[in-house]
């Protein structure tokens, strides 16, 4: 096997481990904390090639671990579910369809780190209709 076929293969096995341990952390931290919001810090010095961090994760596995995070927000059941005083139904619409989510940007010292999170960003506009 080959450096680059070794290299290749430990990407592989790091995205899907990645992806993993992001499905089975959420499974079941949703239903246990029901959480009324979400702050998600999505850092991207886990990129591969970044000198500070060692996961060596794909763009494709930083695409996918940000789209499994919504997803299990968006997809979870709100704690609540009424409507605040002062305000009209319409308003919580989005209330009613999962946990809210806010995503900050941490980390990641590479050039090529914006790209990835421009990337992230307009696939969880695709998926999900955000913004």
């Amino acid at each position: 096997m080959s450096y680059a076929t070794a290299a290749l293969a430990g990407a592989r096995v790091h995205t899907v481990l990645c992806c993993s341990v992001c499905t089975a952390v959420c499974s079941q931290l949703f239903p246990r904390s029901q959480p009324d919001f979400v702050l998600y810090n999505a850092g991207t010095d886990c990129l591969e090639g970044d000198p500070l961090g060692d996961l060596n994760l794909s763009a494709d596995a930083i695409v996918q671990r940000d789209e499994l995070v919504f997803r299990h927000c968006l997809h979870s059941q709100p704690t609540h579910q009424s409507v605040p005083e002062g305000q009209e139904a319409g308003a919580s619409a989005a209330r009613t369809s999962g946990t809210p989510v806010m995503m900050v940007l941490s980390g990641g010292y590479q050039p090529n780190n914006a790209a990835v999170i421009a990337r992230s960003v307009l696939n969880l506009r695709e998926k999900f209709g955000l913004f």
